[in-house]
């Protein structure tokens, strides 16, 4: 057992991004001469301010972003999982919001002064089964900078009876991309158009050049930083809690030793799993941890891939284990070098087959 005023070493860092809801409007099939797509994200938390953010999904593969004043500038790395990565960010005023379920409406003026406008309402009194998943997004990361941990609940698809649906660009009418599987969820037909009313994303061991912080353990024998709590045992780090609104737990099964304490030539290795809650399934990968004569070496690759729980017999279609739902978290492995001495940090992630 550790004890309080121990010093332990945060190996990576991870980084919770509070965007609380957000809605996809893919016109891929027809697009407009610059985007293919309009996402809506509604973000709230202390260092990002509270307000609507549209990423708008370009031709060439890259987005832009446009936000509301009362959003904090980003860190462009933070989009380099969504394709290519940002090409251009832009602060709008984006009026006439409306975002509830079966609900969704906004008009904004884009870069080229073209008016986006967006009005979508169900009217149906059909049930409808959302569902619960780690979104894909990693899938079109080129050059990801850290592990996409994008939870989605309840996510679900615009219903085509019974709907209005306008999305104009400038004047024009885009016609919405219809689902992409030639069945009916629930028994109803839909769009590829969708939306979730609560989300939270993780970004997971951000790449990055730094000198690693040393931290003193609490009473419980824990270090807590921020929304994340480190569990220690035994000089080894075992768990990574969230303590927001939703629950997170990234496990080492064999705990990652304090790299200050390790011997040169000896090494460790251990598996580990991501999970988030029920219904979302879990992340599967391994780590090892070896130790040079001035440096150590950490590299984590979750080659188990994403494992779901399927509930519907769509899901399981969807689900099924060598889909790009499943299969995207093997393609990435993490690797970073760590100068004793100094403690000075570098690390990078990069898209394997």
């Amino acid at each position: 057992m550790m004890k309080t005023g121990e010093t332990v070493v945060l190996p990576f860092p991870i980084a919770y991004i509070p965007i609380k809801k957000l809605a996809l409007i893919n016109f891929e099939k027809e697009p407009d001469k610059e985007y293919t797509g309009l996402e809506l994200q509604y973000l709230s938390g202390e260092a990002f301010g509270s307000g609507y953010r549209i990423i708008a999904w370009r031709i060439d593969g890259y987005v832009d972003v446009y936000d509301e004043f009362t959003l904090t500038k980003p860190d462009p790395k933070s989009f380099q999982v969504a394709g290519r990565g940002l090409k251009e960010y832009y602060q709008v005023a984006i009026q006439k919001v409306r975002f509830e379920k079966g609900k969704l409406s906004f008009k904004f003026t884009d870069k080229r002064g073209r008016r986006i406008s967006v009005f979508i309402e169900e009217h149906t009194s059909r049930k409808t089964k959302g569902i619960s998943l780690l979104a894909p997004v990693g899938s079109s990361s080129e050059n990801p900078v850290y592990l996409p941990l994008i939870y989605l609940v309840e996510f679900d698809f615009l219903r085509k009876k019974g709907t209005e649906a306008e999305v104009k660009i400038a004047g024009k009418k885009m016609k919405l991309d219809s689902f992409p599987f030639p069945s009916p969820k629930d028994w109803q037909w839909r769009f590829y158009t969708r939306w979730t009313m609560e989300s939270f994303i993780i970004e997971f061991a951000e790449e990055k050049e730094a000198v690693l912080k040393e931290w003193s353990l609490n009473s419980s024998g824990k270090v807590v930083d921020g929304s994340f709590i480190y569990h220690f045992h035994e000089n080894k780090l075992t768990e990574i809690s969230f303590q927001e609104d939703h629950p997170l737990h990234v496990q080492f099964q064999e705990g990652i030793p304090d790299i200050r304490t390790m011997q040169p030539g000896t090494s460790a290795h251990g598996v580990f799993s991501i999970t988030a809650g029920d219904g979302m399934g879990k992340i599967e990968g391994t780590y090892s941890v070896e130790r040079h004569e001035e440096t150590v070496e950490l590299e984590m690759v979750p080659d188990g891939g994403w494992v779901p729980e399927p509930k519907t017999l769509l899901t399981k279609i969807l689900f099924h284990k060598k889909s790009m739902f499943c299969s995207w978290p093997k393609t990435y492995r993490y690797r970073q070098t760590v100068h004793l001495s100094s403690l000075f940090s570098k690390s990078v992630w990069k898209r394997i087959t």
